[in-house]
């Protein structure tokens, strides 16, 4: 029994924040759109993302997450439109999920150089129990009748926004950006037949400052968070040094005690002018508390391709 009341906890924490963005800040570069909508503006072509990340290498039933994203900027009317398909997996507990974005961005400033962008998402997810998962000593428990295979979760709204200063050169070596983005589940449980549960707020924050070193090369600094009602506020440092025709390398710590770092490649293009077809990184985290567990690490895989 106490197996199964911390299943049905985790399914209750997990239906709490399931419609809302997910696990923190994407590490995945081309995947910050997830967490603030307006981010996807910051494509210029055509791009297909694939990720998959596993939080625990040592355990089973590790968290993981496998996740497709397709970003198509349309250069002439400043928007930006974005589909994501999600299998994020916890132990019994699978939830697969949809997301469609919509962004648009103006310059603003006596310049034009600086950007101010807003985007929209709309997510729905479907949440599984699969309870071959479970180790019971009464398998007709009258508990696991009312867990359903497979519920919708209501539909969540995220609505985020992004300030940019432009892209640092030579001439202006220092840059800036900034965002928010707040997301709510919306008023639809009873219509979708999911679970009840609180509608609480979500909001997620950034703000970086980006440094001109020397031809292709920039160093990226940003301070991340994220809060979700009844959870505990998490800030995440990340910091990259990026160089056009190569790749980037980048290390991170969170407040939640994991110590992450990231090598990617770009690939493909001709030219240190070329948008790169092909980028690929490969990353890890580590739980750096002092409590330290024997879950061991945790690694992240991703491409992009831009055709």
């Amino acid at each position: 029994m106490r197996l199964l009341n911390i299943i049905i906890y985790v399914l209750f924490l997990l239906g709490s924040i399931s419609g809302q963005t997910g696990r923190d800040w994407p590490d995945h570069p081309d995947l910050q759109h997830l967490s603030n909508p307006a981010l996807l503006n910051k494509f210029s072509n055509l791009s297909v993302a694939l990720y998959h990340s596993r939080r625990f290498r040592e355990l089973q039933s590790s968290p993981s997450l496998a996740s497709l994203a397709i970003a198509m900027p349309m250069k002439r009317t400043n928007t930006a439109l974005g589909l994501h398909l999600l299998s994020d997996k916890i132990g019994p507990l699978v939830r697969n999920g949809m997301e469609l974005t919509y962004a648009y961005h103006f310059s603003v400033g006596m310049t034009g150089r600086d950007q101010v962008a807003m985007g929209l998402a709309v997510k729905v997810n479907q949440l599984k129990f699969d309870a071959n998962h479970l180790i019971l000593d009464d398998q007709n428990d009258i508990l696991l009748s009312d867990l359903t295979p497979g519920r919708i979760m209501p539909p969540a709204l995220n609505v985020g926004f992004q300030y940019f200063t432009g892209q640092p050169t030579y001439a202006s070596p220092v840059q800036i950006h900034s965002g928010l983005a707040v997301g709510r589940f919306l008023p639809f449980e009873d219509k979708f037949n999911s679970f009840s549960i609180e509608r609480n707020w979500e909001w997620n924050t950034n703000f970086g400052v980006d440094v001109y070193l020397a031809e292709e090369a920039i160093l990226t600094t940003d301070f991340l968070c994220r809060k979700v009602s009844l959870l505990p506020t998490n800030y995440i440092l990340r910091s990259s040094l990026s160089y056009r025709s190569i790749g980037w390398l980048m290390l991170q710590f969170s407040r939640a005690g994991y110590f992450g770092t990231q090598v990617g490649f770009n690939m493909g293009g001709g030219n240190a002018d070329e948008i790169s077809r092909i980028k690929i990184f490969l990353g890890g985290n580590w739980n750096v508390q002092k409590t330290k567990t024997t879950l061991g690490s945790g690694f992240s895989f991703g491409v992009t391709y831009t055709p």
